[in-house]
């Protein structure tokens, strides 16, 4: 998340996870991904997210939609978190990643 996010886009984010892989549903059924960006918050359930595995862990992968990200304010940075709950109930979460929110000429959806 190198880059920042612009408002009223719909950005693809990827979270790559080293040493778990979230990817099978019956071990890992619970998968959030929690977004926060100053007053505004969100979670994005399994069921928006796309995880692949990959070599090193998974790859998680969910879009934003231009309500979510006019949401979010400028000069703020978006926190972007990983939590998960296996099927034996042990829970674990991602360390917080950030990005920054860019801002665009004209507001509002397109």
């Amino acid at each position: 998340m190198g880059q920042g996010i612009y408002r009223g886009t719909t950005p693809s984010i990827t979270l790559n996870l080293t040493g778990v892989d979230l990817s099978d549903a019956s071990v890992w059924p619970t998968v959030i991904v929690t977004v926060e960006n100053g007053r505004s918050a969100f979670d994005l359930d399994r069921d928006k997210l796309s995880i692949a595995k990959t070599d090193a862990g998974c790859a998680v992968t969910f879009s934003l939609t231009q309500a979510q990200t006019l949401l979010m304010r400028r000069l703020q940075k978006t926190l972007v978190q990983l939590r998960a709950k296996d099927a034996d109930g042990n829970a674990i979460a991602s360390p917080m990643a950030s990005v920054d929110v860019e801002e665009v000429i004209k507001d509002g959806e397109i």
